[in-house]
């Protein structure tokens, strides 16, 4: 309707109506662009708001898990040094049931800390617009690269150690086949075979300690930036 009645009046060189016409068309044309961007704005703060629950959420998860994560570790090498301490000493204890038992936890080499799933979502889409706060999103990359780090560390230890492993494999299964301790530990490869597959198996859980200590160290200043960023968007 508008745009007719500014053809005719252009025809009819009806400067001052044409003028008003194309005003009325321009500021349509602007508000509908205005109410568009102010429906996308409020769209992006609630998918916002939304995103950071969910990161709050599984950040909290993570974090539980990796200190969960880090006591099994502690525990873990607190009992690879009890077994190093049996079979380093002048008479070395060498009961079946006992040994099975200890170098049980050594085989089960370490496992990653996880990462968030929202966050992975978000990388993949593309949607970090919808995080405004410029320190969380450095916060939230920097964990996730610290994260495939530990990852990648951490396949590079398991790798590492697996070899060193072996005599404590073959131990397992000789004692487990009912082998004579004595004569199990000598098929396995004998002592000196041993003692050095726990003192890397040691070493490895070192590392892994310090690797976790260092996930935790960033999980807690990730998570208090989260919390700092969740109660501004709320007010």
């Amino acid at each position: 309707m508008i745009l007719r009645r500014l053809v005719a009046n252009l025809k009819q060189q009806q400067w001052t109506s044409v003028a008003i016409e194309l005003g009325i068309v321009v500021l349509g044309v602007f508000i509908g662009l205005q109410a568009s961007n102010w429906d996308q704005v409020r769209k992006d703060r609630d998918a916002g708001r939304e995103v950071l629950d969910n990161l709050a959420s599984d950040y909290a998860d993570i974090e539980r898990d990796a200190q969960a994560y880090s006591a099994t570790l502690e525990t873990r090498r607190n009992g690879i040094r009890e077994v190093l301490a049996l079979i380093r000493g002048p008479e070395p204890v060498v009961d079946a049931v006992e040994l099975s038992t200890r170098f049980e936890p050594v085989l089960r080499l370490p496992l990653s800390v996880g990462e968030s799933a929202t966050q992975q979502e978000i990388t993949y889409s593309g949607r970090w617009h919808v995080i405004a706060d410029r320190e969380l999103r450095s916060l939230l990359i920097a964990q996730s690269e610290l994260a495939r780090a530990t990852q990648t560390s951490q396949q590079a230890r398991r790798e590492f150690a697996r070899p060193y492993l072996v005599p404590i494999t073959r131990l397992q299964a000789l004692l487990g086949e009912e082998y004579p301790p004595d004569k199990a530990i000598a098929l396995a490869g004998g002592l000196d075979e041993l003692r050095i597959a726990l003192q890397v198996a040691d070493g490895v859980y070192a590392s892994e300690v310090r690797s976790t200590e260092s996930v935790l160290a960033s999980l807690k200043t990730l998570r208090a930036r989260l919390e700092q960023v969740q109660g501004a968007s709320a007010k």
